[in-house]
């Protein structure tokens, strides 16, 4: 009744498995066969059921990555969503990921604004970014920008410019 999580194997057979598998699709049945019978006894190996909370958990990270740039996103009514009790749900997200949900999303935003100076450097703004990437304070943004990454992204987008610069 619960989900299954799978995880590979540190020298990632299971990636393997399946880079094998799509290589040899049109091979010999028999072989491919093999490859695919190998896979199910991988996923029966590796494969641990999921508990409720770990469930749970799973839910809000995936909320929270197809929401992030949504500025008015209420994080706590997701937690309240869960099913538990909201300190609960917050200590459980914690101990399963190593974050707590408002740290976790500010991390992906901040990544985000990251790929966006990295991809348009000078052209985009920090207030477009900040729009972009969920936060209404261009300068709340850019003090949880320079907290994450160690500068403030006017000097992220400068030291990216001398990077690319360097590069062609």
């Amino acid at each position: 009744d619960s989900p299954i999580i799978l995880t590979d194997t540190p020298s990632k057979d299971g990636e393997s498995l399946v880079k094998l598998i799509f290589n040899n699709r049109y091979s010999a049945p028999d072989y491919l066969s093999t490859l695919c019978s190998a896979y199910v006894q991988f996923i029966l190996q590796n494969a641990q059921p999921q508990s409720h909370i770990q469930h749970s958990v799973n839910e809000i990270i995936r909320i929270i990555t197809e929401k992030f740039y949504d500025s008015t996103f209420d994080l706590n009514n997701i937690l309240n969503e869960s099913g538990y009790a909201e300190d609960y749900i917050r200590a459980q997200f914690k101990s399963i990921t190593g974050d707590t949900p408002v740290h976790y999303l500010t991390k992906i935003r901040i990544d985000h604004a990251k790929k966006l100076f990295d991809i348009y450097g000078e052209i985009i703004t920090v207030s477009e970014a900040a729009n972009t990437c969920g936060f209404d304070d261009p300068i709340y943004f850019s003090r949880r920008f320079k907290e994450y990454i160690g500068i403030s992204p006017d000097h992220y987008k400068k030291n990216n410019k001398a990077s690319n610069a360097l590069l062609s």
